[in-house]
């Protein structure tokens, strides 16, 4: 099974005693992307008493999602906000809605999708297997991921209303979803007849190939509600050596660049503004990048030589994760 390509960990990051606020003009925004990488204040957002600790979500509200390694070795997911980490228990939280909904998965007798909201906990369910993952979340409550079917199967499922809906697959025997706007639209990978890994849009129960950049693997993870969608495509069958992050637009493969290194490029989130975030290769590491306006630049580290942005918001400000000084990876905020 192939997993999501970026890494699997943890979210946390936000700002300290951050309000809500009206959305910013277009010139504003524009503004703050293309100022200098260095004007981004690069914010470690701790622990829950580990080592190591990952944002992978925020809102609107600047309330960060992720999970956090604890002083006694476990893994848990995390709601950061108002510069506080509460802990939400064994599991990982990956996104979360303007309404302060959580989504990720939690061990229970096998790893289950949940919505947490108000301190309470919603176990989602399964396909008919034994576990489930929650990745995306609208504002409508709609969540999506990917579940084991009663056959073994995993497939990417849409959550609505209390039902769980199987989405199926490009004709192979595997999906998974990511990402789900509040029109309902729906992204993610999926096998193909053939044995190819393609890029899906799910819309009104149809699943389409989104196509690559000419190799037979892509995947999208995002999709924001302008319907512009993002992720990664190789360029290449064999070998998997050159990926890039793409952005799908009327029906287009847009391949967004790089920083250089060795030139492999991943996108993971796209605000409604068109901003584009993820990570690249730059000589001696990796760097999270913003893109914007066909042009994309590196954000700083906490001192390491890794840097990963996971998610935006309209706003513009970003979560994700990077290496301190010591080499372990910590939670990250960043923010002008």
């Amino acid at each position: 099974m192939m997993k999501r390509f970026l890494l699997l960990a943890g979210v946390a990051c936000a700002v300290a005693a951050c309000e809500p606020t009206t959305e910013p003009d277009s010139a504003s925004v524009s503004a703050a992307f293309q100022s200098s990488a260095g004007a981004y204040q690069c914010i470690d957002l701790g622990t829950l008493g580990g080592n190591e600790s990952y944002a992978y979500g925020i809102n609107e509200r600047a309330q960060v999602v992720g999970a956090s390694w604890t002083a006694s070795n476990g893994l848990h997911a995390f709601l950061w906000q108002n510069g506080e980490m509460t802990d939400l228990g064994p599991g990982s939280a990956y996104g979360i809605n303007n309404r302060g909904q959580v989504v990720g998965f939690h061990w229970s007798g096998g790893y289950r999708a949940f919505v947490w909201q108000d301190g309470q906990m919603t176990d989602l369910g399964t396909l008919g297997g034994t576990h489930s993952y929650g990745y995306g979340i609208n504002n409508r409550g709609d969540v999506v991921g990917h579940s084991t079917t009663s056959s073994g199967e995993d497939h990417a499922f849409l959550w609505q209303n209390g039902d769980m809906i199987d989405l199926g697959t490009l004709g192979g025997n595997e999906s998974q979803a990511y990402g789900v706007n509040d029109r309902g639209e729906v992204v993610g990978y999926s096998k193909t007849g053939t044995g190819e890994l393609r890029a899906f849009l799910w819309r009104n129960g149809e699943m389409t190939d989104l196509g690559s950049l000419g190799g037979t693997v892509s995947a999208a993870y995002s999709i924001n509600h302008r319907g512009q969608a993002i992720g990664i495509s190789y360029t290449g069958s064999t070998p998997y050596d050159i990926y890039r992050a793409v952005l799908w637009q009327d029906g287009e493969v847009i391949d967004l660049g790089s920083l250089g290194g060795d030139n492999t490029s991943a996108a993971e989130d796209i605000n409604d503004r068109g901003h584009v975030v993820g990570f690249g290769s730059v000589s001696g590491g990796y760097r999270a990048f913003l893109w914007e306006g066909g042009e994309m630049v590196s954000l700083a580290t906490l001192g390491g030589n890794y840097g990963h942005g996971r998610s935006i918001n309209n706003r513009g400000q970003v979560a994700g994760y990077s290496s301190t000084d010591s080499g372990h990876l910590h939670a990250t905020l960043w923010t002008r």
